[in-house]
C-alpha cells in the first residue's frame, strides 16, 4: 500500500469500528424495548478476526461480557468454564468431552455473557 493511502485506510478502519459498536448498541436497545435479555452472537470467518473484534468490542466498553467459542479449547477462560461446568454436573454423563465443552460454553453464554463470538 502506498504511504499516501494510509490516512484513508485509517479513516475507513475507524468508521468500521464505530459501525460495529453502533450495531451492538442498536441490537441491545431493540432487545431492551422488546423486554428480552440482551444477547448477540457474532460469527467470524477466522480466529484472527475473532480476536480483533474481541479486542475492539472490549475497548468499546463490552469487556467481560464477551465469550469466544472456536475450535481452540486451550485458553484459560475456556478451561475455567469447563472445569466449573464439570463440577456443577458431577456424575452426569452428557457425552464426549467436546459435547460437554459446548454445553459448558452455551450455558455460560446463556447465564453470564451478552456477546458470543463464534
Amino acid at each position: 500500500m502506498p504511504l499516501w493511502e494510509l490516512p484513508r485506510c485509517q479513516k475507513q478502519l475507524a468508521s468500521c469500528e464505530a459501525e460495529r459498536k453502533k450495531a451492538v448498541e442498536t441490537a441491545f436497545a431493540f432487545q431492551d424495548e422488546a423486554g428480552i435479555k440482551q444477547r448477540i452472537v457474532v460469527f467470524t470467518e477466522s480466529i484472527r478476526t475473532q480476536q480483533y473484534m474481541f479486542e475492539e468490542l472490549s475497548h468499546a466498553g463490552y469487556e467481560g461480557q464477551i465469550l469466544k467459542f472456536n475450535g481452540s479449547t486451550n485458553d484459560p477462560v475456556t478451561k475455567q468454564i469447563y472445569k466449573a461446568w464439570k463440577a456443577r454436573n458431577y456424575g452426569k454423563y452428557v457425552g464426549s468431552r467436546n459435547v460437554e465443552l459446548k454445553n459448558a460454553i452455551v450455558e455460560t453464554f446463556r447465564d453470564l455473557n451478552n456477546l458470543l463470538q463464534s
